[in-house]
């Protein structure tokens, strides 16, 4: 039975809670929550792909029982936190806030993966032999998933064009987190299945965050396939109120290949919604 994992930081302040994105095992942003929990008594949790004894994905899996995963570990310690994430993590936490408005005081979302509600009517409907021609797709299912160890796995990761702005910090986060042993060598601690898994399942969040009755900031980097310029232009739209930040700098993986950008952003983003 796959057991829920929550990564608990000491340090003091006020209680936060950090959720990453998809295909990201939580200790790739161990530098930003490293920084994080220098302001706040910081909690994040591993997304059920990591949990241990957890199955292959099944058809209730996705971004809202993300959502009710992180509302659970929050109920058991104390609602009416910071809430912090990242892509997949950032919307799961709006749904999660939506089912339960007791849960956070406030948001800060990092390239929030903010799909159209018809690209998500469009997924529910695709057999999944179609997820071939959908490039986050083929890219999760197609990559390679074991190694003979960790170092060749490093090797692998730091020849690949989306990397190439990941610092020392970040690749010993990568070097640390990103794999587990599997008896033969090392496997991916997000498998591929979830990752891929996860496309298909993603929730359309815009009109969520439009209802949310609680402070919001939004931070993101370029523009890219994952937060669009005419989603950022939506965004902005319906919520004229939120706080947004950018670092053009860099692209969707932002808390992780700039954890200190991020990490500033995130503090001012607070400091706007407190002010």
């Amino acid at each position: 039975m796959a057991r829920m994992t929550v990564w608990n930081w000491p340090g003091a302040g006020e209680k936060a809670w950090f959720y990453g994105g998809n295909g990201f095992p939580l200790g790739f942003y161990e530098p930003l929550m490293g920084r994080l929990a220098g302001r706040f008594a910081l909690s994040g949790l591993h997304n059920r792909a990591c949990w241990p004894g957890s199955p292959a994905p099944g058809q209730g899996d996705g971004w809202r029982r993300y959502g009710a995963d992180l509302a659970g570990a929050i109920r058991a310690e104390g609602p009416g936190v910071i809430g912090i994430g990242h892509s997949m993590g950032a919307c799961s936490m709006v749904l999660a806030q939506r089912a339960d408005p007791s849960l956070f005081r406030a948001l800060v979302l990092v390239e929030p993966a903010i799909v159209s509600a018809h690209a998500v009517r469009v997924a529910k409907v695709l057999p999944k032999w179609a997820g071939r021609f959908v490039k986050p797709v083929r890219a999760a299912r197609d990559r390679r998933d074991v190694w003979p160890d960790s170092a060749a796995y490093l090797a692998e990761m730091q020849a690949h064009p989306a990397f190439r702005r990941f610092d020392a910090e970040a690749w010993a986060a990568v070097s640390a987190h990103g794999t587990v042993a599997n008896g033969q060598g090392v496997a991916l601690a997000f498998p591929k299945t979830w990752e891929a898994h996860n496309f298909f399942h993603a929730e359309a969040v815009l009109a969520d965050i439009e209802a949310l009755d609680i402070p919001v900031a939004v931070i993101r980097g370029r523009p890219s396939y994952f937060f669009p310029e005419p989603m950022w232009k939506d965004l902005q739209r319906v919520r004229p109120d939120i706080v947004t930040l950018e670092d053009p700098d860099f692209g969707h993986l932002l808390p992780i290949e700039a954890p200190g950008s991020a990490y500033h952003l995130i503090e001012t983003a607070l400091d706007r919604l407190s002010a």
